[in-house]
């Protein structure tokens, strides 16, 4: 068994814990609470939308000016490199939204807003 069995065991978590072996591999599911706070978390990447869809939320989610650390719990994501790469710039280099400093891009008040389309 791995760690995340003897976790479980740890957490007094055994009740809808099960396992099972494919190959040499062994797969551990839980069907509880954690599995439901994992959802949560990563609500975009469980949710079915494709790509389109969740940069088109996010680019009205901006709407108003949003900081960083607003738009990652938006998106449920905690890797901030991940965030910069994936989201933040190539939605900037598309011109989909601006920030608020464009002389201080790294600025800890620097905040991110959708572009005006009638500009």
């Amino acid at each position: 068994m791995g760690i995340g069995w003897y976790l479980m065991r740890w957490l007094g978590r055994t009740s809808g814990l099960f396992c099972q072996p494919v190959s040499s591999v062994t797969f551990l599911a839980y069907s509880g609470i954690l599995m439901n706070a994992h959802l949560r978390k990563h609500r975009w990447s469980h949710s079915g939308k494709d790509l389109d869809q969740r940069l088109a939320e996010l680019i009205e989610f901006c709407g108003m000016p949003r900081s960083k650390r607003e738009i990652m719990d938006f998106l449920g994501l905690t890797d901030s490199k991940n965030f910069r790469k994936r989201y933040l710039v190539p939605l900037l280099n598309a011109g989909k939204i601006e920030m608020t400093i464009p002389d201080k891009p790294n600025s800890r008040k620097q905040k991110y807003k959708k572009v005006n389309s009638s500009a």
